[in-house]
């Protein structure tokens, strides 16, 4: 696939073509809205780079990395509507999942405009459904808000533990469903055969498995509860895009990056 949009230079070794593989990674190295630690731009490169170093079987996963988005600099709106047309290239050329490497949370916003997702799985610390934040209204802090009122979709946040009050009001006004981490039925019930995207943001981790993260939580999933949601997530439902994003390599010693690389290798591996 080529497309000017694209940087093809930091990739993984695909194990298919585009056309036959299962599923598309493509990275999004842009945080022009990250607030408090800055650094996820970094993350697609260090995901990989931990990646590699994985113990996998090559002969169960079935992926074409296609490089890294060249975002819009300085402008996350416009990266995200670039991101989207990208994403409509891919969906022409294949049928293969898209996972996205990032880069901050609100690139969820241009993968959820083109793949269309009945449910939208939210895994992360904060609500992110503020109306804006430091005078911003597309911004990492408010793009579930922007997602609930650009597309017609429900969402489901999972390991939330910090929000406002207007966020809180917000949320039960719109019908977003909270769970914690062990309402493992509930949640199964919520998206059984549904076309859903699944967004992880890292910091729904506890800070002690994932330090590297723009925005920190006490408490939070341990890694085996994460990975057991994902299986549900992923047996109970048609999965159309995944993201896993604010992952800040720099914060720490590769730990971030090689617990993320470990997500993606859950994803590539589900059935």
């Amino acid at each position: 696939m080529e497309s000017l949009y694209l940087d093809a230079n930091l990739r993984l070794e695909s194990t298919h073509p585009l056309a036959d593989a299962n599923h598309a990674i493509l990275g999004v190295p842009a945080d022009y809205t990250q607030t408090s630690r800055v650094g996820a731009r970094h993350g697609p490169l260090e995901i990989r780079r931990a990646f590699l170093e994985l113990e996998k079987n090559w002969d169960e996963i079935s992926f074409h990395d296609l490089g890294d988005i060249v975002p819009v600099l300085g402008d996350m709106r416009k990266t995200c509507e670039r991101l989207a047309t990208l994403l409509s290239e891919v969906k022409a050329e294949s049928s293969a999942i898209p996972i996205l490497l990032g880069g901050e949370h609100t690139i969820s916003w241009g993968a959820v405009k083109t793949l269309k997702p009945e449910v939208v799985v939210w895994l992360d610390a904060h609500a992110d459904v503020k109306d804006e934040y430091l005078d911003q209204k597309f911004c990492h802090a408010s793009v579930a808000r922007r997602i609930l009122e650009d597309f017609n979709l429900e969402l489901i946040q999972v390991g939330v533990r910090s929000k406002s009050k207007d966020e809180e009001a917000y949320g039960e006004k719109e019908g977003v469903q909270q769970f914690n981490a062990g309402d493992i039925k509930e949640i199964k019930n919520k998206i059984r055969d549904k076309k859903i995207y699944v967004s992880t943001d890292l910091d729904v981790l506890n800070p002690s498995a994932a330090p590297g993260v723009g925005n920190p939580e006490p408490g939070g999933l341990s890694f085996n509860t994460l990975t057991s949601l994902y299986h549900t997530i992923l047996e109970s439902s048609t999965v159309v895009g995944a993201d896993l994003v604010e992952a800040c390599p720099e914060l720490d010693d590769g730990q971030t990056a090689t617990i993320t690389a470990n997500l993606l290798l859950q994803i590539l591996t589900s059935k």
